[in-house]
């Protein structure tokens, strides 16, 4: 669904143990990584160092300055085993790279450049040194975690581990629930009553739950994974269900089904992927849903059509 979440331990004197997204590459999944994107975070622009490729890095560059700025970002430029990845050709890319890339600097972004190969090993050591030392001035790192923050996060994810609900034979939980069945959650791992609303902020800031409260301040999105599922969805629906972009919004009952996606929460959907540009819906046009990367390309030769 575009984005893949692991657990990654980097050793060291100071060992520190990240929770690390990956993100599809692929343009039709951009509108949902704007979704999990935080200052605190440190963020890896990995590109082939053989395509001599701007437009990628450029783009991602300018998401996370408008969504994370001052976050630092790490470029790592792969294949630099190719035999096209001459020393010379790498130096002069970093240049060309380094000066489009000026502005940032003038906005405290941290901006390291690493070369690398994933055949080879070589400066996999170093760009590891390189985020372990940047984690550990962060005020992220430093800033002391209550346990029982973590042990309501452990038990957020615990709850969506199917293996484990049905050893306690219970239905598998969907993943929205109330703010007040948080909160619950909350006071049993241990959260002072004061403190809710620091730990349900902290959960969000770690990418563990999605909590916007000015689109619905009574619901809680506990599975991240699960609002780009529901994108995904209706970025590669047949052409039978779109026409210029548009889908009908009374064949959302059929593109979105129970028990993962029931109609109740349809509404709560939609709201959250128009806050973030992904789909719009037309006060002109009542009961359709406009999807941008749902149009087609228009071809070249009826350009002509279109300007006299």
């Amino acid at each position: 669904d575009g984005i893949e979440v692991r657990d990654w331990k980097v050793k060291g004197d100071n060992s520190v143990e990240f929770s690390a997204w990956d993100f599809s590459g692929q343009p039709i999944h951009n509108y949902t990584h704007q979704f999990f994107l935080f200052s605190h975070a440190i963020y890896l622009i990995v590109f082939d160092l053989a395509k001599h490729e701007f437009s990628g890095i450029i783009y991602w560059m300018y998401l996370i300055k408008a969504r994370a700025q001052n976050a630092p970002v790490f470029l790592v430029g792969t294949s630099e085993d190719d035999k096209y990845c001459t020393e010379e050709r790498v130096t002069e890319f970093n240049n060309l790279l380094k000066k489009t890339l000026d502005g940032y600097s003038a906005d405290n972004v941290i901006i390291s450049q690493h070369a690398v190969s994933f055949k080879t090993g070589k400066g996999l050591d170093d760009l590891r040194a390189d985020i372990l030392r940047t984690a550990l001035r962060s005020s992220a790192v430093k800033r002391e975690t209550p346990r029982s923050y973590l042990r309501l996060e452990a038990e957020i994810k615990a709850t969506l581990n199917p293996q484990i609900v049905t050893q306690r034979s219970q239905p598998l939980v969907p993943a929205v629930i109330s703010l007040e069945e948080l909160k619950e959650m909350a006071l049993g791992c241990g959260v002072r009553r004061d403190s809710l609303e620091n730990a349900i902020g902290w959960l969000h800031d770690m990418g563990t739950i999605c909590y916007f409260p000015d689109i619905a301040r009574e619901l809680v999105v506990i599975d991240p994974q699960w609002l780009v599922h529901a994108f995904s969805t209706l970025a590669n629906l047949p052409p039978s269900f779109v026409h210029k972009g548009m889908i009908a919004a009374g064949h959302l009952t059929e593109i979105w089904r129970s028990p993962r996606l029931p109609e109740e929460l349809h509404s709560f959907v939609l709201l959250l992927l128009e806050r973030f540009g992904a789909v719009f819906r037309l006060e002109k046009e009542v009961g359709l849903v406009f999807v941008p990367c749902l149009l087609s390309e228009v071809p070249e030769t009826s350009y002509c059509c279109l300007w006299p």
